[in-house]
């Protein structure tokens, strides 16, 4: 076990390295970098929030790191200083009144708020934040903030649930899953000092405290609890927001709430009108969109380079997966036509529930033939030839993700690696939350050079600095591309560049080329980018493709 006094001592050494400052998640990473995750959690925050006497009875400068300032406000570099209040008091006396809640039981007011070790917030803002807050004010406290995934959003919910807070106002942060619950919990006790005790879902059960500021529940388990929780919380955040339009998931949604933040990437769902019908009239208008090409413009997230390459599928391949489209086609008119299906993303809403038997055999066979087409162009032959030569691109980066469709195109690309000796974990849905923890643990300590993904972390969840992409599917959905994005342009603390490298077949869905372009379908990635080359029609081999990908990334992105 490391003793605190080596403990002071190197972070003493980070900070003299960062004189301008340095993020408390940061700082808490470079601690358990450096001891192997030998120091806990418990032995860091007090050091981080104020414990000064260990400093200075060692002749070491105090841990004031977080109230560094390094642009002054107004400054053209995109960041602001941190902020104890937002807005400043005399602003938020006149934009928001005295929050009264009808439904509030009267002794709920006169519980004692409990100690809190320090609540001044060690990141500052970027301008983009700044002015999404002032809107959300100017909203009468209500409203969603959608930001592309790595620019930030999550920080506008922490300092509005900060600012509620020093009012003595209890707050409800709504999340999707039990690791985005962990990932709120460790905000908020390194940026706020505030000992997250009231946790709603996972391992936690039902551990509701009424007497912490700050509850974090996942949405199954609020909505169980909705009719105990009325009355209780003055502000939420929901966190992914477009998650919570599902019918099972409105009575999470809990009307007396006056005030209401919705944080998402993209408001949008496939299967249902749920934006419509319960997400906007719960959170109100969207108040801000920042989108990938102002976040390039304000340096929030990293440059970027794409290698492009598209395989031709072979003959009996390309064959079956136009029989498979044929079969869909014909499935959706008989849907409409027969039974009065919509079209559109209700169209895949009603096939989840079909109403009769001859309904269910059409609705089977459309799910098949979808995943039989999926199946084709995520598991042929031609990409895991291109994969297989990726090893010294993967070594050349810092950290690697793969994104692919199905839990078995992963295990192939997997194998096909670790032939290669690459050190690769594989994270998808069929895993406990414990071994997807595992496998996020082994990318972070180096334990992988890569992870091969399966949808289940193209939303929400945070993963270490990754400068390497590789797409073997893309997808139809817009949200999952962009989710995808933001996993590997993250701004990175060395200003490092990324790179992504897309493996796609021809003349599928996949081809950015084709109509399918303009559905938010890798265009995304591809129209963004600062640099971009496309070696499709080239005939270029698997080996003189992974050449030139490793050359960018060792080039730093170009």
């Amino acid at each position: 076990m490391v003793n605190r006094q080596e403990t002071i001592r190197f972070i003493t050494e980070v900070l003299n390295q960062n004189k301008n400052g340095i993020p408390a998640k940061s700082l808490a990473r470079e601690i358990r970098d450096q001891f192997k995750n030998e120091v806990k959690k418990s032995d860091i925050n007090p050091i981080l929030y104020g414990e000064k006497s260990l400093f200075e009875s060692r002749n070491y400068s105090p841990p004031v790191w977080f109230l560094k300032v390094s642009h002054p406000i107004g400054s053209n570099h995109g960041t602001a200083p941190p902020v104890k209040k937002l807005p400043v008091q005399k602003r938020t006396e006149r934009q928001i009144p005295t929050l009264q809640i009808r439904h509030t039981p009267k002794e709920y007011h006169q519980r004692p708020m409990p100690q809190r070790v320090q609540t001044h917030l060690s990141t500052t803002l970027y301008t983009w934040q700044r002015a999404a807050l002032e809107k959300w004010f100017a909203n009468t406290g209500k409203g969603i903030i959608q930001a592309v995934t790595g620019s930030g959003k999550s920080l506008c919910g922490v300092h509005l649930a900060n600012y509620f807070v020093q009012q003595n106002k209890r707050c409800l942060i709504l999340v999707p899953s039990v690791t985005l619950l962990e990932q709120w919990k460790t905000i908020f006790e390194l940026e706020m000092g505030i000992e997250v005790t009231s946790l709603l879902g996972g391992k936690y059960g039902q551990r509701f405290d009424a007497n912490c500021p700050l509850t974090i529940g996942v949405v199954n388990s609020v909505s169980k609890k909705s009719e105990e929780l009325h009355g209780f919380f003055e502000f939420i955040v929901a966190d992914e927001c477009h998650r919570y339009g599902a019918p099972s998931h409105k009575t999470a949604l809990l009307e007396s709430i006056p005030y209401r933040l919705g944080l998402t990437a993209t408001l949008e769902r496939s299967s249902d009108n749920g934006v419509e019908d319960t997400l906007l009239p719960f959170f109100g208008e969207t108040i801000y969109n920042y989108n990938f090409k102002e976040a390039r413009r304000d340096n929030v997230i990293a440059t970027y380079s794409v290698q492009t390459i598209g395989v031709e599928l072979e003959a009996d391949e390309l064959e079956e997966y136009h029989n498979y489209g044929k079969q869909m086609a014909e499935i959706t008119k008989k849907l409409i036509r027969q039974f009065g299906y919509p079209s559109g993303n209700e169209f895949f809403s009603r096939l989840q529930s079909p109403k009769t038997r001859q309904e269910g055999i059409l609705t089977s066979n459309y799910l098949s033939s979808m995943q039989g087409r999926k199946k084709i162009v995520s598991e042929n032959q031609a990409k895991l030839d291109i994969i297989s030569e990726f090893g010294e691109a993967i070594n050349c980066a810092t950290r690697t993700l793969i994104f692919c469709e199905t839990v078995e195109s992963s295990e192939l690309i997997r194998d096909e690696l670790v032939q290669k000796g690459v050190s690769v974990g594989n994270y998808h849905s069929r895993l406990t939350s414990r071994e997807q923890e595992n496998i996020l643990d082994g990318l972070g300590s180096g334990r992988f050079k890569c992870v091969v993904a399966v949808r289940a972390l193209d939303e929400g969840i945070d993963v270490p600095d990754i400068d390497f992409g590789i797409i073997i599917s893309g997808s139809r959905q817009k949200r999952q591309m962009i989710q995808r994005m933001g996993r590997v342009l993250r701004k990175k603390n060395d200003n490092r560049n990324a790179c992504f490298a897309i493996v796609y077949a021809e003349g599928t869905t996949e081809d950015p080329s084709l109509e399918a372009r303009d559905e938010g379908n890798l265009s995304l990635i591809i129209d963004n980018a600062d640099h971009v080359n496309d070696f499709s029609g080239n005939k270029i081999t698997a080996s003189s493709f992974a050449a030139v990908v490793s050359r960018s990334i060792f080039e730093k992105g170009y």
